[in-house]
């Protein structure tokens, strides 16, 4: 599959229309590698993770629910983690051969570790990049929590839409966000997290609900037990230089009961784009098709 060009399909998936970026096609030898991007992120930040991989493999990049091309929930609906588990299941089931290798970053591995660990047959292999869940949170956090998130949804139609001149100010303020990658990487990804402002420029193509603050309070407990039910090689990768660096990520690869880590020391949160070569070696070797 060596130069597999892009298609950008339109799939529905938990009763909504998902933008998917995918390259090559899927066989019965041939490993689906499956994307699963992190918050506020999107499908083609996979893209230059996927070229380095020389068309080996069936890729498949959907844009969750509420990002990018993907449809929004609309009024009265709202994004909880175990819509995008749905999503995911149905994305599978549309997409992915039968050799399916799992790979999610930051909120997306959280979403890959429900899905495997729910369906541990379905997965060939899994790959958390910097994907083992946020800070844990105080249960009594959670009347604020309630409180503030109701407050926020009340008042998201109030809050102007944030319209760039240009992509090059969408890039800069990528670049303030993620100042490890470089500027003609945060210019192509500005293209495809945008969408032209009625009045001119451009706006972010997210949902403005992804805005408010998740009423849910995060604790490694709940997750564990989907931890310990998946079956399949697991492949932990962590960044040296990421923000995300919680005392007890030790301690939830412990509940992985096939797993292998690979920190990368200079690498950031967003490792698949700082550090690309290291993450598809990682990734290659994982699958088995690297010594």
């Amino acid at each position: 599959m060596a130069g597999s060009a892009l298609k950008v399909r339109s799939v529905q998936a938990g009763g909504l229309n998902h933008r998917v970026l995918e390259w090559g096609q899927r066989s019965a030898d041939t490993p689906t590698l499956l994307f699963v991007h992190g918050f506020l992120d999107c499908g083609a930040s996979f893209a230059p993770l996927v070229a380095q991989f020389g068309g080996r493999y069936h890729c498949v990049a959907p844009y969750l629910r509420g990002h990018g091309g993907t449809e929004w929930v609309g009024k009265g609906g709202y994004y909880h983690f175990f819509d995008y588990v749905r999503d995911l299941r149905d994305l599978v089931d549309q997409l992915a051969g039968p050799r399916l290798v799992l790979v999610g970053h930051s909120m997306g591995g959280g979403v890959a570790t429900l899905f495997a660990g729910s369906w541990p047959e379905a997965v060939e292999k899994l790959v958390l990049l910097e994907g083992l869940g946020p800070a844990e949170e105080a249960y009594d956090e959670g009347p604020d929590r309630i409180r503030r998130w109701l407050r926020e949804l009340r008042n998201i139609e109030d809050r102007p839409a944030r319209t760039f001149e240009n992509l090059e100010q969408v890039g800069d303020r990528l670049n303030r966000l993620w100042p490890s990658l470089a500027p003609a990487q945060t210019l192509e990804l500005a293209a495809w997290m945008t969408k032209e402002a009625p009045g001119g420029g451009f706006r972010w193509s997210y949902d403005p609900m992804h805005r408010t603050r998740t009423p849910m309070v995060f604790r490694p407990s709940r997750w564990a037990p989907f931890l310990r039910a998946i079956e399949c090689p697991t492949l932990t990768v962590s960044g040296g230089e990421s923000w995300a660096r919680w005392p007890d990520l030790d301690t939830r690869r412990e509940n992985l009961v096939n797993r292998t880590h690979c920190h990368i020391e200079k690498g950031s949160h967003m490792l698949h784009l700082d550090s690309t070569d290291l993450v598809e070696v990682a990734i290659s070797l994982h699958i088995g098709e690297r010594t």
